[in-house]
């Protein structure tokens, strides 16, 4: 009785994972970006074949990942983010691309979050919005950016969204933004350190379901998280209740 083994694999894929960076983001997934020097190809593993690909002509590319079904991004090496059109058929067009930099990304409550050193940008929440020209990131657009000013911080290595909070992993800590329950403003983002002090630069962080990993040199550790309490939910449905004589 076989337990474990390769099936349904087409030798004519010519791809050395060896050579090509990929995102190890929540499993299952039905589609993976990897990318080499200018290049992204999109494997579809469901059908175990490479759908598309796409050449930045010279420009390197740090990091890509899917931001949903028609739209990717991918961090590029000369200090720009592009925005990447996925067809029906697995083919990949830039679609835009915007001056913020990047080195991780994530998706948060609509938002396309970056780590850029000590910076946090992050997207309106038109990021996949094909039709909406102007500049996702831009404050006037209700784009923006956050400051990690804690002096052991001089870089952002990873972002991953755990129990519905992104968790900024760096070189000096970890920290958490969480954002209103009811709204996606970024008025309502709130960075809180958790205290805990490690570099997570050269380790790996896996997320699978709704657990998340630390890969070290110090062994395999799990990131046990609870949810926080947030004192800005909506309360518009009790105000007719409230006593406003005694309310202080």
């Amino acid at each position: 009785n076989l337990k474990y083994g390769w099936t349904n694999l087409p030798a004519e894929i010519p791809l050395n994972l060896g050579n090509w960076q990929y995102v190890n983001r929540t499993s299952p997934r039905s589609r993976v970006l990897l990318w080499s020097g200018d290049t992204i190809k999109y494997f579809d593993v469901s059908n175990k074949q490479v759908k598309g690909s796409v050449s930045f002509s010279g420009i390197n590319v740090r990091f890509a990942d899917f931001i949903d079904d028609v739209t990717a991004y991918a961090c590029l090496n000369n200090g720009t983010t592009a925005r990447i059109f996925v067809g029906v058929d697995g083919s990949l067009t830039i679609d835009r691309t915007y001056s913020a930099n990047g080195y991780c990304g994530e998706l948060y409550r609509g938002r396309l979050f970056l780590g850029d050193g000590k910076v946090l940008r992050f997207s309106n929440v038109k990021i996949s919005d094909h039709s909406y020209t102007d500049d996702v990131f831009a404050t006037a657009n209700d784009g923006g950016w956050l400051i990690i000013t804690d002096p052991q911080v001089s870089k952002i290595v990873d972002l991953r969204v755990i129990n519905d909070l992104l968790y900024i992993f760096t070189d000096g800590g970890l920290f958490i933004l969480s954002a209103s329950a009811t709204s996606a403003s970024a008025s309502s983002f709130y960075l809180t350190y958790t205290g805990l002090r490690w570099n997570f630069e050269n380790n790996k962080i896996l997320t699978l379901y709704k657990r998340a990993f630390v890969l070290s040199n110090l062994g395999i550790y799990e990131l046990i998280t609870a949810n926080m309490e947030r004192k800005d939910l909506a309360i518009a449905d009790q105000l007719s209740g409230l006593d406003v004589a005694k309310a202080g």
